[in-house]
């Protein structure tokens, strides 16, 4: 009797707007799908916000000092233009901000006061400057403004009586370097060395720490908007996007961009070192292009981040400022927009780690009981086999597939058993028997029988993408499609019903690599691995167990080297053992 006990369908699909991850059946197939919000238009915007003044020139006054002064008497002091060449207009932002002003005094005399106001952006103030020194002072500039012509006015108040020399003066400095701005007209040598950095993050997967995508086909389209006066230079970069082909040839194992550090790849056509870069020219007011920028064939080596529990991406947008000597106008609420277009997106292959548990309700069937099965007092067996397909490259490091047998006469009496398929690849099988002795006493006409395929956290996995049919109507559907099968064949076909004695005792006869133990009578079962920590690594939780022995497989291939604490409970029966796990 052969039962298709469980389908788990691995589909990577395209969705707008937010990336999201779900997990639904669907008449008895489960859908594992991964949306990519690449895979529909994407729109971004991004101001530029409150804008940084950085490659100012410094502005020096000399004001000078003649006559003679009285102590403690205040000094009138001449009114001193300053022209700002490179400066038409600023608006202060709102924020708090300070201009530092730097006053020299060279001069025989010591002032008490010394005040410097620098046009409409406020005064700063020094008392005790003494001859011949140096002191700084701030001025308060949130909100003010500044144009091409600044008015530099001083005044000071000499500690004693005397007379200035020829060649006396006080000497004032500043620059607006540092200070934030919400409009400038300006010429573009201020920001020679400006560049503003916009970061859009992608979901690839939810729950499913990818080690790394290879990308089969994929063609970004880039339309971008420049709504700025000002013509800029747009650098997109692709974080971790390597050739594929290198990355096979440096290491088939390599996992990580970090296993790639300080090699880089150099062909007739391509020249990077782990991000793939485009550059366009953005004319002020206008809307440029990148037409279908190439990624096949490349590896993407996505993040982990933990916040959301999901594998994502990164692509930087540089923004640099072109410097020709010309007037520029930039505000704080100028912008770029982009809309973002992917083409033929499709995977090869991805390898990853699963973070959450995956459980897959799969397919029932109704056996019907024959009439030559008798109830007895000993334990009724099933011979069992269960085949997994899947692609042939793929791989799992854990499947667990599970059956559940009950009596539709009394559905809330079943029995339950776990196949452990470590490590997993296609056409794996594996044979054991099941118990189903509480049921048959209920002395049913007809068994239902149910499939279930999970991934436990941990697993690792490599899943192929094996829709590769043009002619398929999921083609154009998804990025990739996996499937998992896992059959169930009862032997032989009639359902022999064996009876053999039951152990005299509880036992726990070995912890790994596969967990031994007998049962007397029938009851719920459960194992709990943990680390030295006490956190839960792996757990066999609420089997029922019918009168016999069993052995199930360990999945400890993939768990750190360490010691590890076992808790086995059966009924009122509980024991406990160490394993240790040498890397």
């Amino acid at each position: 009797m052969q039962i298709a006990a469980a389908v788990l369908l691995f589909a990577f699909a395209g969705t707008e707007g937010k990336t999201t991850a779900s997990s639904t059946p669907n008449g008895g197939v489960f859908a594992y799908e991964i949306h990519q919000d690449t895979m529909a238009d994407k729109y971004y915007a991004d101001e530029f916000g409150p804008i940084p003044l950085s490659g100012a020139p410094g502005c020096t006054v000399n004001i000078p000092l003649a006559g003679n002064f009285a102590a403690n008497s205040p000094l009138s002091m001449p009114t001193m233009p300053l022209t700002l060449r490179w400066l038409y207009h600023v608006e202060l932002s709102n924020a708090s901000q300070y201009l530092a002003i730097s006053i020299e005094n060279n001069s025989a005399a010591d002032f008490s006061i010394v005040q410097i106001a620098v046009g409409s952006v406020g005064t700063a103030t020094i008392n005790n400057l003494p001859h011949n020194s140096v002191g700084t002072a701030q001025c308060d500039a949130h909100g003010k403004t500044l144009d091409s012509m600044v008015s530099i006015t001083a005044s000071c108040t000499p500690s004693a009586s005397g007379t200035f020399g020829a060649a006396d003066k006080l000497a004032a400095a500043f620059s607006l370097n540092g200070l934030v701005a919400n409009k400038v007209v300006v010429l573009d040598s201020m920001f020679a060395g400006y560049q503003r950095i916009f970061t859009n993050e992608y979901n690839i997967a939810n729950a499913l720490n990818l080690d790394y995508l290879d990308i089969r086909n994929g063609f970004f389209e880039y339309w971008i908007t420049n709504h700025t006066g000002i013509e800029l230079v747009l650098s997109v970069v692709h974080r971790n996007l390597w050739l594929s082909d290198f990355c096979r040839a440096r290491n088939p194992q390599v996992r990580s961009a970090s296993d790639l550090t300080g090699l880089s790849f150099i062909d007739s056509v391509n020249a990077f070192d782990g991000d793939i870069a485009a550059r366009v020219q953005l004319f002020a007011q206008s809307t440029n292009a990148f037409n279908k920028f190439n990624i096949s064939g490349t590896r993407l080596f996505p993040e982990w981040d933990q916040s959301d529990s999901q594998s994502v991406t990164k692509i930087d947008y540089v923004v640099n400022m072109g410097v020709f000597g010309r007037r520029i106008t930039l505000a704080a609420s100028d912008s770029i927009s982009f809309v973002i277009k992917t083409h033929s997106f499709k995977f090869n292959d991805m390898s990853g780690t699963v973070m959450d548990a995956l459980a897959m309700p799969g397919d029932s069937v109704t056996i019907p009981v024959p009439s030559s099965w008798t109830a007895g007092s000993g334990r009724f067996v099933f011979d069992v086999s269960s085949t997994i397909k899947m692609p042939d490259s793929a791989r799992l490091d854990t499947l667990v597939a599970s059956q559940t047998i009950l009596a539709p006469v009394n559905p809330t009496v079943s029995c339950q058993w776990d196949t452990v398929f470590a490590p997993v690849a296609n056409n794996a099988v594996i044979k054991g028997q099941t118990d189903f002795s509480g049921v048959f006493r209920l002395n049913p006409d007809s068994l239902r029988i149910t499939g279930n395929v999970g991934i436990p956290a941990g697993s690792h996995v490599v899943l192929m993408n094996d829709l590769t049919d043009t002619a398929d109507p999921s083609y154009f559907k998804y990025m990739g499609l996996m499937k998992i099968r896992d059959s169930l064949v009862f032997a032989p076909s009639a359902g022999v019903l064996r009876e053999r004695a039951a152990p005299g005792r509880f036992a726990c006869e070995a912890l790994f690599p596969v967990l031994k133990y007998s049962v007397p009578v029938a009851c719920r079962v459960s194992a709990e691995w943990l680390d030295m920590r006490g956190r839960l690594v792996y757990s066999y939780v609420n089997r029922w167990a019918g009168p016999g022995s069993y052995a199930v497989p360990v999945p400890a291939a993939s768990w750190p080297g360490g010691v590890y604490c076992m808790v086995f409970r059966a009924g009122n029966f509980e024991t406990k053992g160490k394993i240790v796990v040498v890397r």
